[in-house]
This record gives structure tokens, C-alpha cells and sequence, in this order.
């Protein structure tokens, strides 16, 4: 039986690369995997999960029909440089990143500098994660019922978008089409300010603690709960906050109105509206 894509390029075999290797292999629908980390422990860590059948060097994705960048945002942007002239007319090339536009501006700059190459590149943001790193977190079904945004670009044919939205249908995930420039606004809402809000939770903890230490004694499940984000890699962040830095900053300004809002219903003991408002608040985190 015809799989969707026979040979699968893997570059970065982290939590990402290895889940989505992992959950690809499930879906039936795919042949081999290679894959390829700058960290030799991480690559050989996936074959040893099984996530990739091979461990391979970037020249290698000539011989495939499918590629995935699953590495930092500024990272992928170089990457995609290296690999451009390996690849075969027809492939496929995607990425996992939470940003979008600077990969696809990257892409389509570079798209230009190849003579406009038949490269089938398609932005890709699965709307899944944790705040481990590493393939040791791998988890196989870390995509399922989870949205799974997909960016079409110019270059790439009617055909090959189908073909890679089908695999992740198979992969049970939730495919979504969306422009890049919508794609960073939204989650600069829904992903990049919790990050932000998790870390400097952390930091009013620690200026708190340098007077007293007591204060890290009486940490409870609520903050580490509210806080489970400041363990994530910062060098993936930083890449995040820069390419998203207009969104993000429009982001707290909002978030910040927000506090003083919720500090002047304290500060004139408005607590009656305050009650309503929360109460409001309540009811719409439920039907998330």
C-alpha cells in the first residue's frame, strides 16, 4: 500500500522532533526516518526510542520527500539556508516553530536566491508541548486532539498541502489553516504571554525570597501549578520573543491595563464587582 511520504528528514530530535517522529510512525503512513541533532546524545537517544530508524547528516535530506525542521525559530531560519540545496525537486519542508512569519519570509527570500526551486514549504505550529526538553519527554500521542496549524505558502502545489494535512489527521491531530501574520497575534495571547507571566511569577518570587527565604517554604501547588512553565528552555524563548517582539509587547500592554485594573478594584474595596467580574471569568476558563 502507497504511504503518504516514504522517506522522512528529521532535523532536531528533541521533545518536538521525537514525539512527532513517534506519532508519524503510528500513523501507518510513513516509510523511513532519519534524523539529525547538533547534540549526538539527543539523536542517538531517538533511535534507541525508536522515533528514527537512522541517524543522518543534513546533506541526507536529498533523498527524501518529506522534511521537518523541529529546532528553535532563529535556528530553523539557518537550517532551511543549508538544506535548500540538497533537496529534491518536489519535497516537502516543514517546521514545528511558534512563530511563523519570520520562517516563511526566510523561506521564500531563500525560495528566490534557488530560482524558485519546487519546494513544497508549509508552516507548521502543533499547538502541543511541555516543559521538558529532550527526547527523554517524548510522548507519542502528545499530538492527539490537539490543534495542529498549518500555513500554506505560495510555493507550495494544492496536492502536497493535502497530503501532509492528511498525515496529520492521521496523527490525530486537529489540522487549522491560517495566515502567519493572524497565527502570531493569536498566540501571542495564548501561548507567549502565559510564558512570559510564568517567568516573572518566578522572578516576584525570588525578589521576595532575598529578604526572606521563608516565602519559598510556603510555596503551594497553586504557584507551582501557575508556574509550570518557567522550566522551559530559554534559549528557545528568547528566539520566540524575538521574532514575535511587536505582538507579544501589544500583548502585556493589555495584560498590564489588566493588573492595574484588577489592583484599583482591591485598592477601592470594589469587591461586589470585582465577585462579578471573577465570577465571569470562572464560567469562560470552564468551556475552554
Amino acid at each position: 500500500m502507497e504511504m503518504l511520504f516514504e522517506n522522512v528528514f528529521i532535523i532536531g530530535t528533541g521533545l518536538m522532533g521525537t514525539s512527532l517522529a513517534l506519532a508519524m510512525k503510528s500513523s501507518g503512513e510513513i516509510g523511513e526516518i532519519q534524523g539529525y541533532d547538533a547534540n549526538s546524545e539527543h539523536v542517538v537517544k531517538a533511535l534507541e526510542l525508536g522515533g528514527i530508524d537512522r541517524i543522518g547528516q543534513l546533506k541526507d535530506v536529498d533523498g527524501c520527500d518529506l522534511v521537518v525542521l523541529a529546532i528553535p525559530v532563529e535556528g530553523a531560519k539557518d537550517v532551511l539556508g543549508r538544506i535548500l540545496p540538497f533537496l529534491k525537486e518536489g519535497t516537502v519542508v516543514t517546521d514545528v516553530g511558534s512563530t511563523k512569519r519570520e520562517i516563511i519570509k526566510a523561506f521564500e527570500t531563500l525560495h528566490r536566491c534557488m530560482k524558485d526551486k519546487d519546494v513544497n514549504f508549509i508552516g507548521g505550529h502543533p499547538m502541543a508541548g511541555s516543559e521538558k526538553s529532550g527526547p527523554d519527554g517524548a510522548i507519542q500521542d502528545l499530538f492527539k486532539g490537539k490543534t495542529y496549524v498549518l500555513v500554506r505558502t505560495s510555493s507550495c502545489s494544492d496536492e502536497m498541502f493535502e497530503k501532509f494535512r492528511a498525515l496529520v489527521v492521521k496523527m490525530d491531530a486537529l489540522p487549522v489553516e491560517m495566515d502567519a501574520e493572524l497565527h502570531d497575534r493569536i498566540v501571542s495571547v495564548t501561548s507567549h504571554l502565559p510564558q512570559v507571566i510564568s517567568y516573572v511569577l518566578v522572578q516576584t518570587l525570588i525578589d521576595y525570597a532575598r529578604e526572606d527565604e521563608r516565602y519559598v517554604n510556603l510555596v503551594g501547588s497553586g504557584f507551582r501549578d501557575t508556574t509550570r512553565l518557567a522550566t522551559s528552555a530559554p534559549a528557545v524563548w528568547i528566539d520566540i520573543f524575538k521574532q514575535n517582539k511587536d505582538n507579544i509587547t501589544d500583548a502585556l500592554n493589555h495584560f498590564q491595563a489588566q493588573i492595574e485594573w484588577f489592583k484599583g478594584m482591591i485598592e477601592t474595596e470594589r469587591y461586589e464587582e470585582l465577585s462579578e467580574s471573577v465570577t465571569k471569568i470562572v464560567s469562560f476558563k470552564e468551556r475552554l
